[in-house]
């Protein structure tokens, strides 16, 4: 399940008719029941599932796209993003950073760039 990383409430609203702490957990609660072992969310809902429901669903890993390096302040159609460092912090197991590095006139350094930014998380 993919859970509105470039949504914000009010798109939320419109879309489920709920907030967006509302409808990450029943969309998580939906996935359990289906036995799903991934998870794809915003890392900015982390809280949602590690705080309060995480103990009550097993999913291996949860997937976090719309990660955003330090080094990258160009604004997207992401409106929730967050760095490597908060992502991982939040309890991320996979990062998704895909415009910064395919977008970067040098990829390899972006990825380079990427890595010790993450190597320094303290």
């Amino acid at each position: 399940m993919n859970f509105l990383h470039h949504f914000d409430d009010e798109d939320c609203y419109k879309i489920y008719g709920n907030t967006i702490c509302m409808v990450v957990p029943n969309l998580a609660r939906i996935a359990e029941e289906y036995h799903y072992g991934y998870l794809v969310c915003s890392a900015k809902d982390l809280w949602l599932l590690r705080d309060y429901y995480f103990d009550k669903f097993k999913f291996q890993k949860i997937i976090c796209p719309g990660i955003r390096p330090e080094w990258y302040q160009k604004k997207d159609d992401q409106k929730r993003v967050m760095t490597p460092s908060e992502a991982i912090k939040a309890g991320a197991d996979l990062l998704v950073i895909g415009r910064p590095i395919l977008n970067h006139t040098d990829p390899v350094g972006a990825i380079m760039m990427t890595n010790e930014e993450i190597k320094n998380i303290k």
